[in-house]
């Protein structure tokens, strides 16, 4: 049952300022719930000091049809009835079995991505604070989160394209969607750009060795870059330029487990692909590319291609540093140039009578 006021966009949160209308969204996500029989079940971790900056994460998987709960993965490990499981923006590290803990977390993550169609997703950003034992089960799937280390000091690695970005900065982009391979499969069918703010770099993991179609493969399990940074970004660390080599913003490994079946891990290097400033755009396609995944993680009957209706807006919000540069040269020579030209008619007609 849904109330009203979730039919409606509301300026920050301020129900007495209605700028957008959600109901088509909110209908079909309804109706395609009640006719689901799969049930799924979404699966929120919260004991890595997760931070969720708004409720957006949470419309979003009502949406897709998820049911929604949190647990505690060190105490209650993996939830059975889960299908998906999250990470997001994390600030404290997986436990591994050790003489500091009893209980490993990545044991049971691992335990619970060896059973068919299940999947576990995680979302850093640049200011993710290092998180060996994460890193490491990531590691084992194919992705390596980037680094670069001076001294006993290590410096996550910020994704910079100041020709495909939507601030001053460089640092809020578009990501490039992969175009051929099985990547291309999981990710088809977006019509509208992805953003990622605020992203750090992944790369496939060492071991992984190149299908050259942007995937790669290790034994039973294979990385796909669904989305990286154009040929023009660069990353930076501590303040210095450290790799200008296209850098992975979301990668996703699928493990195959037998008889056609499979299970997913997926890395998101900006946990801001998830906020509220880019699933209720109605020009950015992250609402659109998290419900691709989902269905590529197994989930039926997903709304896509129904955004938000803003009833007037002035905003230009998809504009990048370098087309605002062309438009702003254009619109300044334009005139210039009429006005030449014509003077020079002018002139040249005076000059023959």
């Amino acid at each position: 049952m849904y109330d009203i006021t979730e039919f409606f966009v509301f300026a920050e949160g301020d129900t007495s300022q209605i700028w957008a209308y959600n109901g088509e969204k909110k209908l079909a996500a309804g109706i395609l719930r009640a006719v689901d029989s799969d049930n799924a079940v979404v699966g929120l971790t919260n004991n890595h000091g997760e931070v969720f900056y708004d409720f957006e994460l949470f419309y979003l998987l009502d949406d897709a049809g998820y049911s929604i709960r949190y647990f505690n993965l060190y105490t209650e490990g993996v939830p059975q009835e889960c299908d998906l499981v999250i990470t997001y923006n994390p600030n404290s590290d997986l436990t591994v079995q050790d003489g500091a803990s009893d209980s490993s977390e990545t044991d049971a993550l691992n335990a619970f991505l060896s059973q068919p169609g299940k999947a576990y997703l995680v979302f850093l950003e640049n200011g993710t604070p290092a998180l060996p034992n994460l890193e490491a089960f990531l590691n084992e799937w194919g992705v390596e989160t980037m680094y670069s280390k001076q001294g006993e000091h290590s410096h996550r690695y910020m994704v910079q394209d100041s020709t495909q970005s939507l601030t001053s900065d460089g640092y809020t982009i578009y990501g490039e969607v992969a175009e051929e391979g099985r990547a291309a499969e999981l990710i088809s069918g977006l019509s509208r750009g992805t953003v990622f703010k605020n992203a750090t770099a992944l790369r496939a993991a060492n071991g992984f060795a190149s299908n050259g179609d942007g995937s790669y493969t290790k034994e039973n399990r294979t990385m796909y870059s669904l989305f990286t940074a154009g040929d023009k970004a660069v990353s930076w660390a501590n303040g210095k330029p450290v790799d200008d080599s296209p850098a992975t913003l979301f990668a996703l490994t699928e493990q195959s487990n037998g008889e056609g079946n499979s299970s997913y891990v997926g890395v998101c290097a900006s946990a801001d692909v998830l906020s509220e400033e880019f699933l209720q755009s109605a020009v950015h396609g992250n609402s659109d590319t998290m419900m691709r995944v989902f269905e590529s993680l197994g989930k039926k009957n997903t709304p896509r291609g129904l955004t938000i209706k803003p009833f007037g807006s002035t905003e230009i919000s998809s504009v990048t540093t370098v087309q605002m540069w062309s438009w702003t040269v254009a619109l300044a020579l334009i005139p210039a140039v009429t006005v030449t030209v014509v003077a020079w008619v002018i002139l040249a007609k005076r000059r023959r009578g």
